[in-house]
């Protein structure tokens, strides 16, 4: 499975979006939405590599796509559109509407999974090469930020700088829901002592590539201290989606070391809008990750002790 891509499947039927669940698992994580609505939410809050669109008859065959192309999702977010039979009208409005593919039941295994992995090796394309216009801006005047800004180890942001960057964005988006996270990896300590620690370095730089992969580019990552991460992001009421996904990212093996995070989370919901008060709120959460189950995340909320661990 490509876990570097998530596919929405968008459809009312629960029982149909199961369906294609079991079969688009084979190729990425799949997320679901029973409705337009949600699926809207859920683009803003999640990175979509693709939409699995299961279109209605009628007037809602054609409600998703319409709002995505008014938002301009569009153009950053492909729409499949799999109908339960060919309709070369039908076909032309969804082409209209903005969609990349059209496809129709009965479709087998072998050409789903060839139209996937085609979409999805154009976004990867995409990707690269937007990374690669990244760095060539940090290296030219306009790249504002120095050398010093970055952690050697990760490249990412490093603790002060992150600081300033974050309480800078809590202040220049009053409108959006924000949440702070402390993440640890666990038991890195062991892996330096057992394999060295060139291969812990090693760690830490997979750990910094998978959390840059979860996050958008609206959100912040930053190495915070020796195996401990800062990450602030926004979000639209459903910050669990991300922290979910930061998991399904990391947690697994690199080599023979089984690799897990604990992640402790405070939403400006319960611990306020400001820095301080929203890092010692989601250190406190990490905390009673860590001395609970040792892995997973969990919210900050007034009585910890009654949290729930994912």
């Amino acid at each position: 499975m490509e876990q570097n891509h998530i596919i929405l499947v968008v459809n009312e039927n629960a029982e149909k979006r199961a369906v294609f669940r079991k079969r688009l698992e084979q190729k990425a994580m799949v997320l679901e939405s029973g409705n337009e609505d949600a699926a809207i939410k859920l683009l803003g809050a999640v990175k979509i590599s693709l939409v699995f669109l299961i279109p209605g008859q009628g007037e809602e065959e054609s409600f998703l796509l319409r709002r995505m192309k008014e938002q301009g999702l569009v153009e950053r977010i492909p729409v499949m559109v799999c109908d339960n039979s060919y309709d070369q009208e039908r076909m032309n409005r969804f082409y209209a509407w903005g969609c990349s593919d059209y496809v129709c039941e009965p479709l087998l295994d072998l050409v789903l999974y060839r139209k996937l992995a085609f979409m999805l090796r154009l976004l990867d394309a995409e990707k690269m090469r937007t990374l690669l216009s990244r760095k060539e801006k940090k290296g030219t005047k306009e790249g504002k930020l120095s050398e010093k800004s970055y952690d050697a180890m990760t490249g990412l942001l490093n603790h002060s700088y992150a600081i300033q960057a974050i309480k800078k964005a809590i202040q220049d988006h009053p409108e959006k829901s924000v949440a702070i996270a402390v993440m640890d990896v666990n038991h890195l300590k062991k892996a330096n002592d057992q394999y060295g620690y060139l291969f812990g370095n090693r760690v830490l730089r997979y750990v910094s590539e998978r959390l840059t992969e979860a996050v958008r580019e609206s959100d912040i990552v930053s190495r915070f201290g020796d195996d401990e991460f800062l990450i602030y992001i926004q979000h639209n009421g459903h910050p669990e989606i991300i922290f979910d996904r930061i998991q399904q990212l990391i947690n697994g093996y690199v080599d023979n070391y089984a690799l897990s995070v604990s992640i402790g989370i405070a939403c400006d919901q319960v611990a306020g809008r400001d820095f301080d008060m929203l890092f010692s709120a989601a250190d406190k959460a990490l905390h009673y990750v860590e001395n609970t189950d040792r892995s997973g995340y969990c919210f900050y909320q007034n009585d910890l002790k009654t949290a729930t661990i994912h």
